[in-house]
C-alpha cells in the first residue's frame, strides 16, 4: 500500500524547494497545517473509505456552511439560540449558523452570499446588494435552508458622465438549472445614495438624452424626498 505521509512529506518539500526565492512565511506556515490535517486525517484507519465524506464535511465546515438545514418554524426574534440582533433600528437579525444569512421583519430573508452576478461583456464576476435585493423579491429563499441555493444573474452594463445603468437580464437557480427572466433596470449616480430600479421607458431615455434623462430622475426623487 503506497505511504501517503512519506508522499505528502515529499510533495510539500518538493514545494518548499520549488519556491525558496519567493517563499512566503504565512503560506509556509498553511502548508505545514495543511500537512498536519492530511497526516491526522490519514491516521483514521477506515481513510480510505471514508475520504468523500470527510472531505464534504470539511469543505462545508471551512466554507462556513450548515451541516443540517436551517427551520423556520419561529421568527428571530423569537429565537436567540439560532439569530442574534445586530441592529435595533430597523431590526436586523444574522443567523448564527451562517453567517450571510440575515433577516429584516420589513423585507424578509436574505443571503448575501447567494447571487452571482457575472457581467456579460467582461465575464466578471461580482456580488452587488441590490441585485440580490432584486432576485430575494423575484426567488425567494426556500427553507429549510441549507445555504446552497445559489442564484447565477447575467447582467449588462452602461456608463456615463456620473452614473452607471446595470441591466438585470435573467436568473439561474443553480441546483435546478431553472431560468427566470428578471428584466429590470438599475441606476447608481453620485448625487444619490440609493439604487434606483428604472422603467424601460426611463432606461430607454437615458440610453438617448444621458444628461436631461439623468436631470429628470434626480428632480423626480429629489422632489418626492421633500413631500
Amino acid at each position: 500500500m503506497k505511504d501517503y505521509k512519506k508522499w505528502a512529506l515529499e510533495e510539500v518539500d518538493k514545494y518548499v524547494e520549488a519556491h525558496a526565492l519567493d517563499s512566503d512565511p504565512e503560506k509556509l506556515t498553511d502548508l505545514q497545517l495543511a500537512l498536519d490535517l492530511f497526516s491526522l486525517y490519514l491516521d483514521n484507519e477506515n481513510y480510505a473509505s471514508s475520504q468523500a465524506r470527510v472531505k464534504s464535511f470539511f469543505g462545508k465546515l471551512m466554507d462556513g456552511m450548515p451541516l443540517t438545514p436551517i427551520y423556520i418554524s419561529k421568527k428571530p426574534n423569537e429565537n436567540p439560540d439560532e439569530w442574534t440582533l445586530i441592529r435595533s433600528k430597523p431590526a436586523l437579525y444574522q443567523s448564527n449558523r451562517l453567517s450571510t444569512l440575515y433577516y429584516r421583519p420589513e423585507l424578509g430573508y436574505s443571503d448575501i452570499g447567494r447571487v452571482i452576478c457575472i457581467d456579460a461583456g467582461s465575464g466578471e464576476q461580482f456580488v452587488d446588494r441590490s441585485i440580490t435585493k432584486l432576485v430575494d423579491a423575484n426567488l425567494p429563499i426556500k427553507f429549510p435552508y441549507m445555504g446552497d441555493d445559489k442564484v447565477i444573474v447575467m447582467t449588462t452594463r452602461e456608463a456615463g458622465d456620473g452614473w452607471v445603468l446595470i441591466d438585470v437580464r435573467s436568473a439561474r437557480r443553480v441546483q435546478t438549472g431553472e431560468v427566470y427572466d428578471i428584466n429590470a433596470h438599475l441606476l447608481i449616480t453620485k448625487e444619490l445614495d440609493d439604487v434606483i430600479c428604472l422603467t424601460d421607458k426611463e432606461r430607454e431615455e437615458l440610453v438617448k438624452n444621458p444628461t436631461q434623462a439623468l436631470n429628470d430622475i434626480i428632480k423626480e426623487i429629489k422632489e418626492k424626498e421633500t413631500k
